[in-house]
């Protein structure tokens, strides 16, 4: 284990929490192909429902933590 404070333990943590975040996003895309199939099923499906948004939404907030998120935690442990 790195010294803390050092180079090493910064890198070793930046890289514990882009770890993390591809976990979260892992599974919410895991939620949104469980509840797609229940969302599919609803008979009320010509409503304006944000039920219905629910699984394309999940999707693209993994994409966006999966993209976004991880450049981000890694640009800015190159600025501290």
């Amino acid at each position: 284990m790195p010294l803390p404070g050092t180079l090493p333990a910064k890198h070793a943590q930046t890289e514990q929490d882009c770890r993390t975040v591809l976990q979260i996003a892992q599974t919410l895309r895991e939620t949104a192909h469980q509840i797609d199939p229940l969302v599919q099923g609803l008979s009320c499906r010509t409503l304006p429902l944000a039920v219905l948004d629910c699984s394309a939404t999940l999707t693209a907030l993994c994409e966006e933590l999966e993209q976004d998120d991880i450049s981000v935690i890694r640009d800015a442990a190159f600025l501290v």
